[in-house]
């Protein structure tokens, strides 16, 4: 009778520990930027999140692309909104420069900008996320531009993509030790993806396919 009553705790104990046992928290990724990361012409996380669930990996990707907004005008809405330090991310995808390139009152100075993204940069590096692991950041080169079909933009936005804003994105990722994206590069692999300042529907599902391989490579994601 005492050897049945143990061999029945036993089993209500390997019962109990099974039930309990919890699931891994979500990767949690956050997608920072402007309209080339959401907007009417597309919406690359969503893309992105399908990726995840096609793969298998249990990841949450979450947007907070701004259409139209500046470093500046990013910066200014991470100050005052806070909202990053709220989704407590595992890593953070940035990509911002191409409204600093305009030609109307939105145009940035090259060096305010890399003060604007240093500080948006600190932002998300002191994000509390409870992890063992300081929070992962990537950050993104900017798209070229082959065609300007907006009044906003002009040949010198298109020189100082090239000449001024990538160059200064490479530096920021070599000096604050950040992992680069190159979707420059890509794009100009792919023109057909980009006939204006915003990606087809075809260059938004292609840009995050892109990104995508690009974490399962530099996270080693077991797919």
């Amino acid at each position: 009778m005492k050897e049945f009553k143990f061999i029945f705790f036993f089993i209500i104990v390997i019962l109990f520990f099974s039930c309990t046992k919890t699931e891994r928290k979500p990767l949690t990724i956050v997608c920072m930027g402007d309209s080339l990361t959401e907007s009417r012409f597309g919406n690359y996380t969503l893309h992105l999140q399908k990726f995840f669930i096609k793969n298998k990996i249990n990841a949450k990707v979450i947007s907070l692309g701004r259409p139209g907004n500046t470093s500046g005008e990013y910066l200014r809405y991470l100050e005052s909104k806070t909202p990053i330090k709220k989704l407590n991310p595992d890593i953070v995808i940035l990509m911002l420069g191409t409204n600093d390139v305009r030609i109307d009152g939105d145009n940035t100075p090259t060096n305010i900008y890399k003060k604007n993204m240093k500080k948006i940069i600190g932002i998300i590096r002191d994000t509390d996320n409870n992890n063992p692991d300081p929070v992962k950041i990537f950050i993104m080169t900017i798209p070229p531009i082959f065609v300007t079909d907006l009044n906003t933009f002009s040949t010198e936005s298109v020189k100082r993509v090239e000449n001024e804003i990538v160059p200064a994105i490479r530096e920021m990722s070599e000096k604050e030790k950040l992992k680069l994206i190159d979707i420059n590069s890509f794009f100009r692999r792919n023109k057909d993806l980009l006939p204006g300042i915003h990606p087809s529907p075809a260059g938004y599902f292609m840009m995050a396919k892109f990104i995508f391989n690009q974490l399962k490579k530099d996270l080693k994601l077991n797919i």
